[in-house]
């Protein structure tokens, strides 16, 4: 999914179990409420001060279009704010859940407790006590997102060659699997030397896997898989958006080690939509849930917290800007005063590319990182104190499709690199004749696609033949045929082979 659809709307969209127990948090309703449109918002604070449920017919009189309104009402039940139900049901706004052509509405009773709780105490911090003293070691803007930046580069170092980074946390890699990002040796269609062994024409693709591979659980081996080299391609808003929804996506994939419930996961985010970056924070104000996901915020370096010099962790924590935005898809971070005096909020570091009409690229940074990132799917030629020189060929292309990079991801990182000036240009940050003979690679791989098939040659009649063909075409099984020879190729499955053998006339 893409940041800008906001996590909050996809999240208790897709949870209806969770948002019971999350609507009663008065910091999900503040969340909830500020990303409605202005008529959800009237309708919902209208319906807030309802003490029964009112008929659908007078909601409607107070918009001024009924068409506005009902697609107010719709995204209200989407995020499940409102109940409808039958006007003679005799359950009230406690009746089950109708479409919009019900007669009566109500707010959910969870959200209705928790908005009114909202209103109640509009000017509340989360996790700042009272007693919570004026920190005087507090660290500046610089620092908080050098956390974020030194952290998050561990992390794709440990996805572009997981054997060089042997820092990041049992956690961090625990959400790779999860994420698919990495995968078990052997699974990874996609990845250069990750081929089954007979598709193997000699062992040096083994020993390239071996080089990639890591020991990560119970002595399987991992490799970065498809998605993963797509994932190290994104922006890193995108990245951060991804986090987020592996952390609320219920039952999805392998769990945590330290699993924690969706609910506690999103009332964390809801909290932390309502901190400022870089203001310290009291860990004693945290469950003992949030503390443990706490932990995971700050391996991954959203969340900045000093450690003291016994090795201890100090009693405050620090969100930096990402954290702060993870649960409205970073849209508000130009409004955020707490988010000011950081430009480098969502980028790694310097790192501009300007891609010339002979495939030559010139990226302007100093980071090792990010040179691993180019070669993904250029041939480098030159490393400068300030700059790298690379060169798109066919050879090194081919080479990124087979990892399962797309012609999309290579063109979209290239364009959002991009260096100012490049994007000044008539035709686009990559040249048009870049860009299309990409595109032309990417459809010669595609040309060709290969199947495993077992061939048949069978010894019947004409008519019999005939019989059997379509009884595997309508299986799905039938690759090839030849009705002149009576020879076939079927998928090696034992239901093709059944169907060979048992047609009859």
């Amino acid at each position: 999914g893409a940041p800008e659809r906001k996590l909050t709307e996809k999240a208790l969209a897709s949870a209806p179990r969770v948002e019971e127990g999350a609507h009663g948090s008065l910091w999900c309703c503040r969340a909830v409420l500020k990303g409605l449109e202005p008529i959800a918002q009237q309708l919902a604070m209208r319906l807030c001060c309802a003490d029964a449920p009112m008929l659908l017919s007078q909601v409607r009189s107070w918009c001024y279009s009924p068409d506005a309104c009902d697609r107010a009402l719709a995204q209200l039940a989407g995020l499940h704010v409102v109940e409808l139900s039958r006007g003679d049901d005799g359950k009230g706004h406690q009746g089950k859940r109708r479409r919009l052509g019900s007669d009566s509405i109500a707010l959910n009773p969870h959200f209705q407790r928790g908005l009114r709780a909202a209103l109640e105490s509009p000017h509340t911090t989360p996790w700042r006590p009272s007693s919570l003293k004026r920190d005087k070691n507090r660290p500046s803007a610089g620092e908080v997102d050098g956390h974020l930046h030194s952290k998050w580069d561990e992390v794709l170092k440990y996805l572009v060659e997981p054997k060089s980074s042997k820092r990041v946390g049992e956690v961090v890699k625990q959400f790779l699997v999860r994420a698919r990002l990495i995968v078990e040796k052997g699974q990874a269609p996609g990845a250069r030397g990750s081929q089954d062994s007979e598709s193997q024409g000699s062992d040096s693709g083994e020993s390239e896997e071996e080089e990639q591979g890591e020991e990560v659980d119970n002595g399987k081996r991992f490799v970065i898989g498809s998605r993963g080299y797509e994932f190290l391609l994104q922006n890193m808003k995108v990245q951060m958006w991804r986090f987020a929804e592996e952390l609320i996506a219920p039952n999805k994939g392998p769990k945590l080690k330290h699993h924690l419930p969706a609910e506690t996961v999103l009332r964390f985010l809801f909290q932390l939509s309502h901190c400022k970056c870089g203001e310290d924070y009291s860990v004693k104000e945290l469950t003992e849930k949030e503390r443990s996901l706490l932990d995971h915020f700050v391996n991954f370096g959203f969340i900045f917290r000093r450690l003291r010099s016994d090795g201890t962790a100090s009693s405050r924590f620090y969100p930096t800007s990402v954290a702060c935005h993870l649960i409205d898809g970073f849209k508000s971070t130009e409004s955020d005063p707490g988010a000011a005096g950081s430009n480098l909020s969502f980028n790694l570091s310097h790192f501009e590319t300007i891609v010339q009409t002979n495939f030559q690229v010139v990226a302007y940074t100093t980071k090792e990182l990010h040179l691993r990132m180019l070669g993904l799917f250029c041939q480098l030629k030159a490393i400068l104190p300030n700059a790298v020189v690379a060169t798109i060929t066919r050879r090194s292309l081919m080479d990124a499709l087979e990892d399962g990079i797309g012609a999309d991801q290579i063109l979209g990182f290239l364009t959002a690199n991009a260096h100012p000036r490049a994007l000044d240009r008539k035709g686009g940050a990559v040249p048009e004749t870049v860009r299309d003979q990409i595109r032309l690679w990417e459809k010669e791989r595609n040309r060709i696609s290969a199947q495993k098939g077992v061939l048949h040659t069978l010894d019947c009649s004409a008519e019999k033949f005939v019989l059997i063909a379509a009884g595997l075409e309508d299986e799905g099984l039938l690759l090839w045929q030849d009705q002149t020879t009576k020879r076939l190729v079927a998928k090696p499955l034992d239901l093709a082979t059944d169907i060979i053998e048992n047609t009859s006339l």
